[in-house]
């Protein structure tokens, strides 16, 4: 005699609820607030004038900031910026010290999280000798 089974798999209608992840390809927006000063005075005759310029700028990115940095230079000077993140969004650097004329240029560049690359600049400023 043949025996049947019922079968131990039973079928499910269920709904499957996947979540898409957007993928970000969009590079952050970087944004200068202030450059102090706007013209830099170098040289012994002025010993208070500071030979360093603070850039303050904000960066927009929806996903997270891996990197930021500000290049510079003038002649044959030539630089990277300290950098300090006072909030989500807003840096501030310090360019120098600079001891050359002539004219100084800064550049900007961001990198998010999904490796989306920006930059800004190079913009310019003039540093000129102190006369006492």
């Amino acid at each position: 005699m043949a025996r049947q089974f019922q079968s131990p798999v039973a079928v499910v209608n269920e709904a499957v609820v996947v979540e898409a992840e957007l993928i970000d390809t969009e590079p952050p927006v970087i944004e200068v607030l202030r450059v102090e000063p706007n013209r830099l005075l170098v040289g012994p005759e002025c010993p208070d004038s500071p030979n360093i310029v603070e850039v303050t700028y904000t960066l927009f990115e929806e996903s997270e900031i891996f990197d930021t940095a500000i290049e510079w230079e003038i002649g044959q000077q030539r630089g990277t910026a300290v950098i300090e993140r006072i909030d989500d969004e807003t840096f501030i650097a310090f360019v120098g010290p600079v001891d050359t004329t002539g004219i100084l240029r800064i550049s900007l560049s961001a990198i998010d999280n999904a490796g989306n690359f920006a930059s800004s600049g190079p913009f310019s400023m003039e540093v000129v000798k102190c006369i006492g």
